[in-house]
């Protein structure tokens, strides 16, 4: 997980953090003495940590890996992923998005005034600790989840020979009027996996991520997230979900 600082420095001018990412982050969070942080929000895709805050300040994830209740958002830019995270901010706050910070400056965010900071002043909390947000019998999400599948011999990437072996079998009805008819599709080998076994798919397989699968006749579809992943059946020559975009 990439490592982000967050110093607050508004003396006598109390707020609520929001902190958001796509990626999975540990948020560092130090404070100079007179501020006063009343709660933070921490929305993001992956999962999120958050150190350096006494347990007493409130604090509410809205992170999509962790299932959380609070519907997950998060926004680098303009576009309607930051127009979902003012509303989701007011809609818990009751305030309005004040000020949105995207560029940090070596890997550190400043709240307040960057200059009248004393670094020997600043209060890091060590009430909690990472240990809390780590997981080490979660599976690994994404890509990473599918490269375990394949060690596990769950799946494995589809040959060019099997793709074509799909396409054919959905092409049977059109083939009847012309043998040199085959469907459209948009099958990239490279983002294409054969089932072997029964298996869960790992969270993270959406958008830009998403996979195709080859269900071969016998084999079951997996269970988990479907996400935008698309599944080929070959006992029928059919298919479900969306297939991947071209990159």
């Amino acid at each position: 997980m990439k490592e982000i600082e967050v110093v607050v420095n508004k003396p006598d001018s109390p707020i609520v953090l929001a902190l958001m990412a796509y990626d999975p982050v540990i948020w560092k969070v130090k404070q100079s003495r007179r501020s006063r942080i009343l709660a933070v929000i921490v929305g993001g895709y992956h999962t999120q940590a958050l150190l350096g805050l006494p347990k007493d300040i409130p604090k509410i994830f809205a992170v999509h890996e962790e299932k959380e209740s609070c519907p997950y958002f998060y926004a680098y830019k303009g576009g309607t992923g930051l127009d979902k995270a003012v509303e989701r901010i007011h809609q818990i706050t009751g305030k309005e998005l004040a000020q949105l910070l995207t560029d940090p400056i070596e890997n550190r965010f400043y709240i307040g005034s960057q200059e009248t900071i004393d670094p020997s002043s600043l209060v890091y909390s060590s009430d909690t600790h990472i240990d809390e947000y780590l997981d080490m019998e979660r599976p690994p999400v994404g890509q990473k989840g599918l490269d375990l599948l394949v060690k596990q011999g769950k799946i494995r990437l589809a040959s060019r020979k099997e793709i074509d072996a799909w396409v054919d079998k959905a092409s049977a009805k059109s083939k009847r009027y012309n043998k040199k008819i085959l469907i459209s599709h948009h099958i990239v080998e490279r983002w294409t996996y054969l089932v072997l076994d029964n298996f869960e798919l790992p969270d993270g397989l959406a958008g830009a991520h998403s996979r195709a699968f080859i269900i071969p006749e016998g084999k079951n579809l997996p269970t988990g997230p479907r996400g935008h992943n698309s599944f080929y059946l070959m006992s029928t020559g059919t298919f479900m979900g969306t297939a991947p975009e071209c990159h």
